[in-house]
């Protein structure tokens, strides 16, 4: 027989039981607003914008703000290097490298390089162009002054460069000069630039890459460099 005291029993056990899957379902309620994709959504759409404003303000900043002086101080001519004697054997290595002779391993390392000044020197809005380096008493070839006047992509491999073009009020071979930043600090810090009286010209010189780079450049990072 079905006792009162037997269905007390069963009704807590019931109210019990119902109390637990109530609190379960309020917990996995909880759980599915954590798991949401609401949030996460948001928050890379914020970092999205964030990244397309922070693009721009470089971009910005890079038009508005480059000068020569980016480049201030001396540079050489990492071509005019092949006939320092103290890489006489840099380019030994490289001639047996590629199976090739050392005056060959020269013009391999000079080719796409050649500029007829050595010495380059900035100073604010001021070029000076040296026959040799700087600090082996070059001779000045030509003291001009340059401004900012657009920056332009060239096309190297697959890829475009960016350069900065600065134009001088005499004409002549050195109207332009179109330079591309500083860069390879973690190696050996250089720069590219080519000069002229056509743009297009200019930039149409494929395979044509000046290099300069600072007088403090030591020999164990040229020879990095050409046997690479």
């Amino acid at each position: 027989m079905f006792s009162k005291k037997r269905y007390l029993g069963l009704l807590v056990v019931g109210i019990m039981a119902f109390s637990l899957m109530f609190t379960g379902c309020q917990q996995t309620d909880e759980v599915d607003d954590v798991d949401s994709n609401e949030p996460v959504v948001a928050e890379e759409i914020d970092q999205e914008e964030a990244i397309d404003q922070e693009d721009e303000e470089i971009e910005t900043v890079e038009e508005d703000q480059v000068q020569l002086s980016d480049w201030n101080g001396s540079w050489n001519n990492m071509a005019a290097y092949a006939y320092d004697e103290e890489l006489e054997q840099a380019f030994k290595d490289l001639a047996e490298n590629e199976g090739i002779s050392v005056d060959e391993a020269k013009e391999s390392f000079t080719e796409g390089r050649e500029i007829n000044f050595d010495g380059f020197v900035v100073e604010g809005n001021k070029v000076t162009l040296l026959d040799g380096f700087e600090d082996k008493d070059g001779q000045v070839l030509d003291e001009l002054e340059f401004e900012y006047k657009e920056t332009v992509m060239i096309k190297h491999g697959d890829s475009d460069s960016e350069w900065f073009v600065f134009e001088s009020d005499e004409d002549g071979e050195y109207k332009y000069l179109v330079m591309m930043h500083v860069h390879g600090e973690e190696t050996m810090a250089h720069f590219h630039v080519r000069h002229g009286n056509d743009m297009d010209e200019i930039l149409a010189s494929e395979g044509w890459y000046p290099t300069f780079i600072k007088p403090t450049t030591t020999y164990e990072q040229l020879y990095g460099r050409i046997n690479r």
